[in-house]
């Protein structure tokens, strides 16, 4: 019994250690992600996208998880992106999430290597309403 104890206690404590550090708002896994997403030298265009991931993502977990994330495609960040959007609380709207999606698929192909492919032009805010079907009218149609 004294062992299941011991053995509780000290997984009690694993437990709050790991959730106290791994929460948001953790400041030495924030900074040094910082450190490691240096995205000041990428293009203004990127850089201001990348405002918007530090901006969005770091309201509900460090911006560690994100960096570390094992995403490389532009459709797999554009999932990624999509899923964290429809948290509750998250605030990132579809202009958020295409900001977010341009800068974080640059990274990766920057980190595999490869040229970055180039920022999708954001959806539109609206779509337009499509234009009605006009049939032809040929002379046998005319009363």
């Amino acid at each position: 019994m004294p062992l299941l104890v011991v053995v509780l206690g000290v997984s009690a404590m694993l437990a709050a250690v790991a959730c106290g550090s791994s929460g948001a708002g953790a400041s030495s896994p924030q900074r040094s992600a910082r450190a490691d997403f240096p995205y000041a030298s990428y293009p203004s265009e990127i850089r201001s996208d990348c405002e918007i991931v530090v901006k969005r993502c770091d309201k509900c977990h460090t911006l560690d998880r994100v960096l570390v994330a094992r995403v490389e495609s532009r459709e797999h960040w554009t999932l990624y992106v999509r899923r964290m959007r429809r948290m509750p609380g998250s605030g990132i709207s579809a202009a958020d999430a295409d900001a977010a999606v341009n800068c974080l698929a640059y990274r990766s192909a920057l980190q595999a290597g490869a040229e970055p492919e180039p920022a999708t032009e954001p959806a539109p805010a609206t779509a337009p309403a499509p234009e009605p079907a006009v049939e032809p009218t040929t002379e046998e149609d005319s009363p």
